[in-house]
């Protein structure tokens, strides 16, 4: 340990031990520091303690420039009630960017007295040796680091599964409507074209609905609502009846001219049950669907293209 290392270790003793105390009328003011030795940008502690037994009040120097060539960092009191006295502590942290012997200037207080009349006290000033860091001038030059990736935060994480999430969803929106609007399009056969005899374009409808199976695969109602649209259609060209916007009743109406007792007959109950299927939730056997196809080949095979009379 050379000589000015020792100097510096003694004043630091001198110092923080003998601490002078400072008086006005009824206010004792102390002040102290935690060390005398820090390296350039560390930061060291000041410590104020003032005890006042009256109401005297004192006054801290409102420019922080008192401080140089020190810089204030944060301040903080605490206050204590020790009888009659009044105790506050006021601590200081301070640090510096230049380097040697430095000195915290005495600080100049005001006390106010309770009659309007002023006072002063000026605080110890301290001695602070700041030095650099050391530096290994032999070393070899080291590399630039690249710069550290942050971690992710909570909120960020969240965004990014949302993300991939929500544009699936939209993705599965959009298969679901194309399909759905797809199902609506086959479930109309369409109209019938006008070179195109109406009894082949019905029974090839029938027979490709029949090929679809779709009431054996739990799709009664689609089953029945092409079924019976088939029949409608057809009867609309052949006969010139507005059957498509017609209810089942009006529908057999229309067509009591054009049919006999038997064919309505089996008209009504395809009618009848598919109205079953499609509004009451029926669930027809299976011989029963099969039935319905049967009978509205015949009906296609023996109805009367032609428009007759109707019966008086």
């Amino acid at each position: 340990m050379n000589i000015l290392n020792k100097n510096w270790i003694c004043y630091y003793i001198i110092s923080t031990l003998f601490i002078p105390v400072l008086r006005a009328g009824d206010i004792h003011v102390s002040a102290s520091v935690d060390t005398n030795q820090i390296r350039i940008g560390e930061q060291l502690s000041m410590q104020l303690k003032i005890s006042n037994t009256t109401n005297q009040q004192v006054l801290f120097p409102a420019d922080s420039s008192v401080w140089n060539p020190f810089m204030l960092i944060s301040s903080q009191s605490d206050t204590s009630l020790m009888g009659d006295t009044v105790l506050v502590k006021h601590t200081f942290q301070l640090t510096t960017f230049d380097t040697g012997q430095l000195n915290i200037p005495a600080l100049h207080l005001g006390i106010l007295n309770s009659n309007g009349d002023t006072d002063s006290l000026i605080t110890q000033s301290f001695q602070i040796l700041v030095s650099t860091v050391p530096v290994d001038t032999t070393a070899a030059i080291k590399p630039i680091h690249d710069p550290m990736t942050a971690g992710l935060t909570l909120g960020e994480i969240l965004i990014r599964i949302a993300i991939p999430l929500i544009v699936l969803g939209l993705l599965i929106l959009i298969w679901y409507l194309w399909k759905k609007r797809k199902n609506k399009k086959e479930e109309k056969p369409g109209i019938i074209p006008e070179d195109i005899d109406p009894r082949e374009w019905a029974l090839r409808e029938l027979n490709l609905l029949e090929d679809k199976k779709l009431w054996q695969n739990a799709k009664v109602k689609t089953y029945y609502i092409r079924l019976t649209d088939i029949l409608r259609i057809y009867f609309t060209r052949v006969f010139h009846e507005p059957v498509l916007e017609s209810t089942s009743r009006e529908t057999l109406q229309l067509m009591s001219r054009y049919l006999d007792a038997d064919l309505l007959d089996t008209f009504s109950h395809i009618l009848h049950t598919a109205d079953g299927v499609k509004f009451a939730k029926a669930q027809p056997l299976p011989d029963e669907n099969g039935r319905c196809m049967t009978a509205a080949k015949n009906l296609i095979k023996r109805s009367i293209p032609e428009t007759r009379e109707p019966e008086l």
